[in-house]
């Protein structure tokens, strides 16, 4: 008998793993985006308010229930507004939203019928891409000046950068660079590599210049990082290739003098001892002097140098940053402009407080502290799109308040379309894979994809509302973190006794208005803001999903909830 019940469990569970197999084949039936977009062979979810979006569906859900179409604001518990609504007996659904009627924002349309609900966070998506064209992100062009030679201030958002992976823009990745600009983004990291086989200079670097063509077009500054592929098998301090890679660093630096770039001499050289064995761990002593001769040549073609984007910054990483350092020429240590890290980590981006602090007690602050590539997965595996935006937003805003002045998020377009794989997951924008025969919610017809993911949407709407505001002062659960003086930045809290949990404040100034940055990492709470921060008798709370309130004052101040979303607070 129990011989029985264990072969009957057995085999029921098979029929079981079976069904759930096939279903997952099987296409997914019910309620279907086909097409969103302005009418065009071109789909995105992204428009600038005054443009019309376009929706189209296949409806196979049955029943006579009515057919309901709501936006509802993104990433928070608002009421709904219905936009179209229709009645059974329907295969197709279209109908358009003139974003003239709605404010700045991030929208997730929400269908309803017969007791059912379809969004954006749809468990049965079987795909990481179905998710983001049930989004409506309602944007605005806003203006920045160029950027500036040398290490950009902490002002928003000349310091902020995105990550890519092509040069020689096709015409889809020159929409995906005028994206860039149009969140906010001025700075574009790219690896550049050392061909010896290419021929001469100009001939090895001669898909980067359509691209730094086209990236100072869109108001865009290059982040080249000089790498080699293939790598050495061995030690590369060999005066051959310690020579190579010099000349390599100084003509790069010579022939795109005329787009200001940032170089970074290599990237994550260490082996990382949080798990990020990306390079050979070559010795310190040996790739010090193999920098030392790039940084020198960089210098002086009259170039910003920057290095060696140590892989995380827990303590191994920081000691092979300080023996790296110690062991660059003199000369080497003067030309550096900057310290590069990667603080990848899976923790909050809080928690990287601690880390720089300890960081640039180790080097001895003897040079600024730039993070060069840090970034979020989506995906199975990774965390969900709600929290890639906060954390994405929360990275920026951290670094700010440690005074670093570069912040490159990796990266700017997921890779591929698999959930599985982290790298096809960190990205802002969807991969422009997607494809109706790959199983995608779209119509053969559509040629060209770009849709936005919630954390594109949150970094626009931050650098939109900061824009031109620079970094002022930070509290931690109401105590003094940092400030800048006129002595430049400096912590007035030691970071390393904080977990990086808690309230966070961070105030901005432009001139003599200020504004102001807040969130929690403990979840939501309530926080009373001291009246005393603003002449005015009412603030606005705006989430950077785009949801604003009012506040007002009471005798003591300005209370109101904050959660884990950072939220721009002005006067008014």
């Amino acid at each position: 008998m129990q011989k029985a019940t264990k072969f009957f469990l057995i085999f029921a569970s098979v029929i079981v793993a079976l069904t759930l197999y096939v279903s997952l084949l099987m296409p997914y039936s019910g309620l279907q985006l086909v097409y969103e977009g302005n009418g065009s062979s071109v789909a995105k979810n992204f428009f600038f308010k005054g443009e019309v979006a376009q929706l189209e569906f296949r409806d196979d859900i049955g029943g006579n229930s009515p057919l309901d179409f709501y936006l509802v604001p993104y990433g928070q518990n608002s009421s709904s507004v219905l936009v179209y609504s229709t009645t059974t007996g329907r295969s197709e659904v279209k109908f358009s939203v003139n974003t003239s009627f709605l404010p700045l924002g991030l929208y997730q349309v929400l269908a309803k019928s017969g007791g059912k609900v379809w969004n954006c966070d749809d468990p049965s998506s079987r795909y990481n891409y179905e998710r983001y064209p049930w989004l409506i992100a309602v944007m605005q062009p806003f203006q920045t000046g160029q950027p500036a030679p040398g290490l950009p201030p902490l002002t928003v958002p000349y310091g902020l950068g995105v990550y890519i992976h092509f040069d020689n823009p096709n015409a889809a990745q020159q929409e995906y660079l005028r994206m860039a600009s149009l969140a906010g983004f001025k700075l574009v990291g790219m690896d550049m590599y050392l061909a010896p086989a290419y021929g001469n200079w100009t001939t090895r670097f001669a898909g980067y210049f359509p691209l730094a063509q086209d990236e100072r077009e869109d108001g865009l500054r290059p982040l080249f990082i000089l790498d080699e592929d293939p790598l050495p098998s061995a030690s590369p301090n060999t005066s051959a290739w310690r020579d190579s890679y010099a000349q390599f660093a100084g003509n790069a630096t010579l022939l795109f003098s005329p787009y200001d770039p940032v170089w970074e001499i290599w990237s994550e050289p260490n082996s990382g001892g949080a798990g990020y064995p990306f390079w050979k761990p070559y010795p310190e002593a040996d790739f010090a002097e193999v920098a030392s001769s790039a940084i020198e040549r960089v210098a002086a073609a009259g170039g910003t140098a920057i290095a060696p984007a140590t892989a995380a910054l827990d303590p191994g990483s920081e000691n092979w940053t300080w023996a790296f350092l110690r062991d660059l020429s003199p000369k080497a240590i003067r030309d550096l402009a900057a310290v590069s890290v990667d603080p990848f980590r899976v923790s909050d981006p809080e928690t990287a407080s601690a880390d720089y602090y300890a960081f640039r007690e180790m080097i001895g602050w003897a040079k600024p502290v730039v993070c060069s590539g840090w970034g979020y997965q989506t995906g199975e595996y990774g965390w969900s799109a709600l929290t890639q935006a906060q954390y994405y937003c929360r990275m920026y805003l951290t670094n700010l308040m440690n005074g670093v002045p570069i912040t490159v998020l990796y990266d700017l377009q997921d890779d591929g379309t698999s959930a599985s794989n982290a790298e096809n997951c960190y990205g802002l924008i969807q991969s422009g894979a997607q494809t109706y025969s790959s199983g995608g919610p779209l119509s053969p017809e559509v040629s060209e994809v770009y849709f936005v993911k919630p954390s594109y949407y949150a970094i626009f709407y931050l650098s939109y509302s900061l824009n031109g505001f620079s970094f002022f002062r930070a509290y931690v659960n109401g105590t003094p973190f940092s400030e800048v003086s006129a002595g430049g930045f400096r912590y007035t809290l030691n970071a390393s006794s904080t977990n990086g949990q808690g309230v966070y404040l961070l105030e901005f100034r432009r001139g003599d208005n200020v504004r102001y940055v807040v969130w929690s990492t403990v979840g939501e709470v309530s926080y009373e803001l001291p009246r005393s921060y603003f002449n005015s008798t009412a603030i606005t709370v705006s989430s950077v999903f785009g949801e604003t309130h009012r506040v007002n004052a009471s005798p003591s101040g300005f209370s109101f909830m904050v959660g884990e979303t950072p939220e721009v607070i002005s006067a008014g």
